[in-house]
């Protein structure tokens, strides 16, 4: 699910993730205040939310309280910097990232098991 990206970054995902035999966007939102009643309907794995700054919405950390084995995916387009974060949330900085750090990240994460 894709949240709240500028419309480049989007762009950018949209032809990376439909290269992938593996991955299908499931829903969109354009604000994280609107993500929650989208990610009820389509239940992604994964949720990519453009962040303004390095701190995840508190709409974000409703939804991973709520739906534990989900991870979101937060990227900073100004910085072109991503932070991962999972159930409690968790951060882990990732760094600069392509749209092709994204998959990877999203692939390697997806084989992980879950917190719970």
């Amino acid at each position: 699910m894709l949240v709240d990206l500028p419309q480049l970054v989007q762009g950018l995902l949209d032809g990376t993730l439909a290269r992938q035999p593996d991955m299908t966007v499931v829903g969109r939102a354009a604000t994280s205040a609107t993500m929650a009643d989208a990610a009820r309907a389509t239940h992604p794995q994964f949720v990519v939310v453009g962040l303004h700054d390095a701190e995840l919405p508190q709409a974000c950390r409703d939804l991973l309280a709520e739906q534990p084995r989900l991870r979101v995916l937060g990227i900073e387009a100004a910085a072109g910097h991503a932070h991962l974060y999972e159930l409690r949330p968790e951060r882990v900085d990732i760094g600069e990232v392509s749209p092709a750090d994204v998959v990877d990240t999203i692939r390697e994460t997806a084989a992980r098991p879950s917190h719970l």
